[in-house]
């Protein structure tokens, strides 16, 4: 019977709590933990809690339904000697320890001076929360899995009206199937160099307020070798998924964002408006050998002409098979900014849809190492320009742009490369070139049909426009266009 009852777990009244919402149970509480059994929570209790509660035994489990609340009056200033005050609940150190079904209200509590304010520290590994409720922690994050605490599970909880929902550093956290409404910071955040192999999935993140948060999902300092897939985040503003290296501005390996969902519009239909720029995908440089693949990316932010639906750094990544709609977000300078980088990337099979007097594509000032940027297939609808690298053109170095299997371009200028490239290539097929404008010297051009309008093709002495797919055995022949020869066949 003992053992029965030991494997049922332990019950907070058994060490004389409450559960009235309004009587310290703060001792209670920490007496069961500190038997080492597991702790079930009566069914609509609500436990008072003044201080921070210590978990260190392996193996416990606390379950059961009830609801922890954060005093008014509760120790913030816990740790000598800490810069900061900030309310840290339970702070777990044992190994395998499993949080289900419980409820963490900080809505009454006092707000510290840090965003570490936190329901669940756990600095040990293997530690699980699962459909949880968290409300109103306003000043801070709920769950931190600091000390590279490894394999953190957080599943089919939710987060309201809370600053965060988790922050991760350690090995192969899995964070997926949670819902989070208006978080003021990041919802879910992975960091540091320890933090490799983080699944972020399926996660509903929404803002309703319309506040500004620079990133829904962001990943900072290093993490590497991420997965962000499925997720659905609406009424973003300022940033969705941001991978930043804030602190630490080493390089490190990206990951893969693939399959989101991602839409500015909140609840009523509203597009959020703002003063701050940001992209709705963004990498830094800093992140090499990326993919970001089949995300659905509409209704940016409006107010701020320097915000982006991407920010992609060419640094060997792959953008690849998303949809692009920004057919409403006028005043945005471009839809896709690309940044500086030596290792290139490939753009592939992307369908985009600008808004009038809009670009779909833009770069940016810096150097690009001679390595070449592709743009392979794809459908640019509407819009001024597909692809501009001129506005740079004093600024841009090195770079090699490829550009071929366009499949519709409806853009009125699909390239606007005005001098920038030199010597080097451009390709093109099919016609998609329709309004082209003058590359620059000794530039060659190749494509498999002649462009519409080239007869107006703005050639100097010495441009070549290479003709790669000639008909079987069909004769070559040369043709005058302006003051510069087409060579076809």
């Amino acid at each position: 019977m003992v053992q029965e009852l030991a494997d049922l777990g332990a019950s907070p009244e058994q060490f004389g709590a409450i559960g009235d919402g309004v009587t310290d149970d703060t001792a209670a509480l920490q007496a069961a933990l500190d038997t080492g059994n597991s702790i079930r929570l009566t069914q609509g209790r609500d436990y008072l809690i003044r201080k921070r509660l210590l978990l260190s035994a392996d193996g416990v489990s606390i379950s059961g339904g009830g609801k922890i609340r954060v005093a008014s009056d509760f120790q913030i200033n816990a740790d000598a000697n800490a810069e900061y005050s900030h309310m840290r609940l339970l702070f777990v150190t044992g190994r395998d320890v499993s949080i289900e079904g419980v409820t963490f209200d900080a809505s009454g509590a006092p707000v510290g001076s840090a965003v570490e304010n936190g329901f669940i520290w756990t600095t040990a590994p293997y530690t699980m929360i699962r459909d949880c409720l968290f409300i109103g922690n306003r000043k801070g994050t709920c769950i931190w899995a600091l000390g590279d605490a490894p394999y953190l599970s957080v599943l089919g909880c939710r987060f309201r009206d809370c600053s965060g929902a988790v922050f991760a550093r350690g090995r192969n956290s899995l964070i997926s199937n949670n819902i989070i409404i208006n978080a003021t910071d990041a919802a879910i955040a992975i960091n540091g160099r320890t933090c490799v192999g983080a699944v972020v999935a399926n996660n509903t993140i929404s803002n309703e307020t319309g506040a500004i948060v620079p990133a829904m999902i962001a990943v900072e300092e290093c993490a590497s070798d991420w997965s962000i897939t499925g997720n659905v985040m609406t009424g973003a503003n300022g940033g969705a998924v941001a991978c930043i290296n804030i602190l630490d501005h080493a390089v490190a390996r990206g990951g893969v964002i693939a399959n989101n969902v991602i839409d500015g519009r909140m609840a009523d239909g509203k597009i959020s408006k703002t003063r701050n720029p940001g992209a709705m995908i963004s990498l830094s440089p800093l992140y090499h050998h990326w993919i970001v693949r089949g995300n659905t990316i509409s209704n940016p932010p409006v107010g701020n002409p320097n915000s982006r639906l991407a920010s992609l750094p060419a640094t060997g990544g792959i953008f690849e098979g998303n949809i692009l709609d920004g057919s409403d977000a006028s005043g945005l300078s471009a839809m896709v900014e690309i940044t500086p980088g030596t290792l290139g990337l490939t753009i592939r099979a992307n369908q985009s849809m600008c808004f009038i007097g809009g670009r779909h594509y833009l770069f940016s000032a810096g150097s690009y190492g001679n390595v070449p940027c592709r743009f392979i297939g794809g459908v640019f609808l509407a819009g001024e320009e597909g692809i501009n690298a001129e506005m740079q053109v004093k600024a841009i170095r090195d770079l090699t742009l490829y550009i071929h299997d366009i499949d519709d371009c409806s853009a009125r200028s699909p390239l606007n490369a005005a001098t920038i490239l030199g010597d080097r290539a451009g390709y093109l097929n099919a016609g998609a070139w329709k309004f082209p404008h003058r590359i620059g010297l000794n530039t060659v051009m190749y494509c498999d049909t002649l462009p519409r309008d080239g007869g107006r093709l703005p050639f100097a002495p010495g441009d070549r426009l290479h003709f790669m797919v000639p008909a079987p055995n069909g004769p070559t022949s040369i043709v005058r266009v302006g003051n510069g020869w087409v060579r076809a066949g």
